[in-house]
């Protein structure tokens, strides 16, 4: 094949991906409205559409009203044409997400199961996806498979977890989490499945840190379409920066470790397996003076943070996990403390809370293959 026609190849392929993205991103569309949308030709539009839904991922969707000439016909993608499954584990429970074509969460199950690294745990993942999967009647034949999100340093070189305090693990392979389930499965790191989640939607261009405010500190560092893992797998961990030189004792064993000021845990603990971190905020906006207190030790050190992350990579910070999903307006609050540290007097316009507030990791988890996917459409 000479230059030339890779060349053409490469376009064509480009041109149908990009109008494959768009009906996605916006539902039912005639191909004019395609076409003057992307600045494409119509016939280049119209032999895409056509190619498209030969593929089985683009149906017709009738006619638009008319308008008093003829009525243009519309193109719809085919959402239930492929599937995936994005599983939480977490110390006390398990969390399963069904998303479709266009990364929609069809389907989300909350179940109270603590860890345990022993033979009937995994069988009961295997159990439960089985379950998932017939409640909502999906084909095997149309499953892409089944991502798994973990609190803690997925090595993808290895397909171990080098350490996750959360489970209490050190070197364990992933496997373990799969084995039994007969389809494909694959492994993030929770804070990056959080990103992914979370840009999953962006713009091709898109850059932003993702700050996981959770019971322990996480981050990722999100940039036009993938979540940079670092030649260790250890990108992102902001955890463990020290904030406060010879501060609290972290887990890791080092003194003043963000994780140790910025958690969830630092504003409201767990009771049984829930934070209460409703009720913190709840009694903080109703005015209680010990909430006050606490959260504007809490807003200085988070401030800190925050403008370091900024510093060194002048992007968009967003905040998610417990603290992100149940903040609120009190996000103004740490933007203009962000403000104080500023050093080249920026409004912090560009620190927002997560999109998505449940399940943010299984669902990432999930549309990390579907988007590999995409990309081939």
């Amino acid at each position: 094949m000479s230059l030339e026609e890779r060349t053409n190849r490469a376009i064509r392929r480009e041109n149908r991906n990009r109008i494959f993205r768009y009906i996605c991103k916006n539902g039912r569309l005639s191909n004019p409205a395609i076409a003057s949308a992307l600045k494409m030709s119509l016939p280049t539009v119209l032999q895409n559409t056509k190619d498209l839904k030969a593929c089985g991922v683009l149906y017709d969707a009738g006619e638009l009203d008319s308008t008093g000439g003829r009525k243009a016909r519309t193109v719809d993608v085919c959402a239930d044409y492929r599937y995936s499954v994005g599983i939480n584990i977490s110390r006390t429970h398990i969390v399963m997400v069904l998303t479709n074509l266009v990364g929609e969460n069809v389907d989300r199950e909350r179940i109270d199961h603590p860890f345990r690294d022993e033979d009937a745990y995994y069988r009961k993942i295997k159990k439960l996806l089985q379950e998932f999967c017939n409640r909502n009647s999906v084909k095997k034949s149309r499953l892409l498979g089944v991502g798994f999100s973990i609190p803690g340093i997925v090595n993808q070189n290895t397909n171990r977890i080098d350490r996750s305090h959360v489970l209490g693990l050190k070197d364990f392979p992933l496997e373990k989490f799969s084995e039994g389930i007969s389809c494909k499965s694959w492994f993030m790191n929770e804070a990056n499945a959080g990103a992914f989640a979370e840009g999953f939607h962006a713009g091709p261009e898109d850059h932003f840190f993702y700050l996981s405010l959770d019971d322990t500190v996480g981050g990722a560092v999100y940039d036009r379409g993938q979540v940079l893992n670092g030649d260790h797998f250890r990108s992102g961990e902001i955890g463990h920066v020290i904030i406060v030189p010879n501060g609290k004792r972290c887990y890791c064993g080092q003194r003043g470790c963000s994780d140790s000021y910025c958690s969830s845990l630092f504003l409201a603990p767990i009771e049984g397996d829930q934070p209460t971190l409703g009720s913190f905020f709840d009694r903080l906006n109703e005015g209680g003076s010990k909430e006050a207190d606490r959260w504007e030790e809490y807003v200085h050190n988070l401030a800190i943070l925050i403008h370091n992350i900024h510093m060194m990579l002048d992007c968009d910070i967003i905040i998610g996990g417990y603290v992100g999903s149940a903040m609120g307006d009190r996000i103004e609050d740490i933007r203009k403390a962000v403000e104080e540290l500023d050093l080249f007097e920026q409004e912090a316009s560009y620190i927002r809370s997560c999109v998505f507030k449940i399940s943010e990791s299984a669902f990432g988890a999930a549309l990390f293959e579907m988007e590999q996917f995409l990309r081939q459409v």
